[in-house]
């Protein structure tokens, strides 16, 4: 019987000590700190260390994530704290400056995910209201040290095709924070020609005029269409009267080398009837497009 009680002693013991040496969110974000700017650099030590973070997270409480914001305490201490510089920091190119940055972006992906799981939230829709709130928060510059928003806009790329009509009615909104609108905006790169096709509707509408590059990079990243395609229908769809400097970002793309000998004759008879259109008549640029089709023997 005593020799039971032993073996049970022994047994709770050696429980309690494991339960002991597990770390906390908060141990883990100290080690993973020591690694990274007071130990000599190596790279397998603190990716370990970050590994055991994130392990730690998937399993922590709202109350236990809510005591430690590691990424807030890596990017102060990256201000803070001298490191040896290294070219090359492991088989990438990163050098140090540039893999230690990365930590506090890595970090803070894992708080979002965290953040999510614990709201408890029934649909990706509501996941995107959350991230929205949480960019707010971000720019608003008053609760975090480390406000950078790699995280949200990793979200808002990856869910840009699941989510498009939601995030199509909050640019159409004006009451959207335009830095908002903004961020969704940059998410819509490199899309396709369905997203394409809607920042053609919106380009030429006098209530976009603030995002109108935005739109422009979107749309010839997006679209499958080839040149002058696009740049011809973003002119035909302007239905008010454009800065003069955005009209001329639009016409630079049309001197380019052999454009005249690549666009077919339909084409460039539907360009003429654009720039024909009262109200780019008085436009400097416009005319010397004009003056240029004037000239070519292949007009």
């Amino acid at each position: 019987m005593i020799r039971m009680q032993c073996i049970l002693l022994l047994f709770m013991w050696t429980n309690l000590s494991c339960q002991a040496k597990k770390h906390s969110l908060a141990d883990a974000c100290t080690q993973l700190a020591v690694s990274m700017y007071q130990d000599e650099f190596n790279y397998e030590r603190i990716s370990s260390y970050l590994e055991e973070y994130r392990n730690l997270m998937q399993e922590s409480s709202q109350a236990q994530y809510e005591a430690c914001n590691c990424a807030d305490s890596l990017w102060l201490k990256r201000n803070t704290h001298r490191y040896t510089y290294l070219k090359k920091t492991h088989s990438t190119d990163l050098d140090t400056i540039q893999f230690l940055n990365g930590m506090s972006h890595a970090i803070d992906g894992m708080n979002l995910q965290a953040e999510l799981r614990f709201q408890k939230l029934d649909s990706q829709v509501d996941s995107f209201a959350y991230v929205i709130k949480r960019l707010k928060v971000k720019h608003g510059k008053k609760k975090y040290i480390y406000g950078l928003i790699s995280a949200e806009m990793d979200y808002l790329k990856e869910h840009k095709f699941e989510l498009r009509e939601q995030y199509l009615r909050l640019i159409d909104n004006i009451q959207s924070d335009p830095t908002i609108v903004d961020n969704v905006l940059v998410a819509f790169f490199n899309s396709d020609d369905a997203i394409s096709n809607e920042m053609k509707k919106r380009i030429g509408k006098a209530k976009f005029e603030r995002y109108f590059y935005r739109m422009y990079g979107i749309i010839n990243t997006s679209s499958s269409s080839k040149f002058p395609i696009n740049q011809i229908e973003i002119l035909e769809n302007i239905d008010y009267k454009i800065e003069e400097e955005k009209l001329d970002y639009i016409l630079q793309s049309f001197y380019t080398p052999n454009w005249l000998k690549e666009i077919e004759s339909k084409d460039l008879e539907r360009l003429k009837r654009i720039l024909d259109d009262p109200k780019f008549k008085v436009l400097e640029s416009i005319q010397k497009l004009k003056d240029t089709l004037e000239k070519s023997r292949d007009y």
